[in-house]
Order: C-alpha cells, then sequence, then structure tokens
C-alpha cells in the first residue's frame, strides 16, 4: 500500500536526526524504511506510520546507533563498488591503450629535449588538463540532487579518486624536475627525470580519470533512473 505524501514527509523528517552525511545512502535507507512501512500496511497492518516506523527503527534496525552504523556500512559498500567498477573499465582498456601510449611516448622522446621550455610546456599541459577535467566533473555533476544540507558521495568519491590520486602521482615526478630545472642544482641530478617519464604517467592517470569519468555517467544516469 502506498504512503500518503504527509506520511512520507513524516518519515523523511525522522531519518533528517540521523547522521547520514551523504545523499545517495539516506535515499537508500529512506527507500528501504518507506518499503518495509509499505509492505506492513499491506500485510493488514494499518497502525499509524508513526508507531510503525518506531517498532521498524527500535527492532529492526538497532535503534539509532543500528541505523548510523548501517549508514556507514552502506558507505563503504559504495565506495568499494565504484573502486572495483573503476579499476575493471581501466584494465580492460589499458591493455590496448598501452601499446598506443608507448609508441606515443617513444616518438616523442625523440623530439622533446629536457629543457626548460619543452619542459614547461609539458607540465603546463599537465595542469591545464588537470584543471579542465575538474571544471568539467564539476558541471557535470550540478544536474545530481543535494537536499537538506546533504553531500554527494559520488561526487566526493570521484572528485578523490580522480584530482587526488593523479596530481599525488604526478607531483612525485613534477617537483624534483622544476626544483632542478629552476635552481640547475646539479648535485641532486639523481632526481631529476627526463620530461617524457612524467608525460607517460600522465598518460596512464588520464586513462584512469577516464574510467572514472565513466562510472561517474553510469552512476548519474542509474541515479536518474530511479
Amino acid at each position: 500500500m502506498t504512503l500518503k505524501p504527509e506520511e512520507y514527509e513524516m518519515i523523511r523528517q525522522r531519518i533528517l536526526n540521523f547522521k547520514i552525511p551523504y545523499q545517495e545512502i539516506y535515499n537508500e535507507l529512506l527507500d528501504h524504511i518507506s518499503t518495509d512501512i509499505e509492505t506492513k500496511r499491506a500485510a493488514g497492518d494499518f497502525r499509524e506510520v508513526s508507531l510503525l516506523l518506531d517498532e521498524l527503527i527500535d527492532s529492526s534496525l538497532g535503534g539509532q546507533a543500528g541505523i548510523e552504523n548501517m549508514a556507514r556500512v552502506q558507505e563503504r559498500l559504495y565506495r568499494l563498488k565504484i573502486h572495483r567498477r573503476a579499476w575493471k573499465i581501466y584494465f580492460h582498456h589499458i591493455w590496448w591503450k598501452t601499446l598506443a601510449v608507448a609508441v606515443g611516448c617513444v616518438i616523442l622522446n625523440k623530439f622533446i629535449p629536457a629543457n626548460l621550455k619543452y619542459t614547461a610546456g609539458i607540465y603546463g599541459l599537465i595542469f591545464l588538463t588537470l584543471f579542465s577535467l575538474y571544471i568539467a566533473v564539476l558541471i557535470k555533476m550540478r544536474s545530481v540532487k543535494q537536499i537538506d544540507n546533504k553531500r554527494s558521495l559520488l561526487k566526493t568519491d570521484i572528485l578523490r579518486k580522480v584530482f587526488t590520486l593523479i596530481p599525488l602521482l604526478n607531483m612525485a615526478f613534477v617537483i624534483p624536475n622544476i626544483i632542478n630545472t629552476l635552481t640547475h642544482y646539479h648535485a641532486r641530478e639523481f632526481t631529476r627525470v627526463h620530461p617524457i617519464i612524467p608525460l607517460v604517467i600522465f598518460c596512464y592517470t588520464l586513462l584512469y580519470a577516464e574510467s572514472c569519468y565513466r562510472i561517474m555517467q553510469e552512476e548519474m544516469y542509474t541515479l536518474k533512473a530511479n
């Protein structure tokens, strides 16, 4: 039996009292509780929704602590799903793209000298691409609905994966090169790498960013479908 709008709103307001920071987890929990109450109504239990909700929270969900723990478990499972799906897509495409990247970098290596102009150009390309990706994700994520001061777990996770992992991985090669290029401190020559190396790393991290972007689109399509 479908709940009345005012009954559904009462349940929604009640669930807001629990510490569930992410919109997707809150929506899933709200849908789970509403479905359970509708099932009880369909089975002939016509008590007030507030009574059914209290009984459900206290008996089946373990009270406030049980609900908040359920939310944390669902958050971990959601992050794990995104992580596994992203790497599955990444490894599915990386094999045939690996050859193209390797061939391209070998060719570029013949034309890119290890001097300030070309090194700065590669770093500029890296930072510009990262910034463009960040803006593209933010624009795309504007359609994800967030209400009641909730955050989007999808948005948080995608931005963390793409725009934390990629810069850190690239900085491991970029920073030593910048220091050596600007200071010409050759006593630390062992930290210096040819510009082609951060370019190779950058190509592979871009493949990972592409995988994360595809996951984002899939999840957003699922959210709209629901």
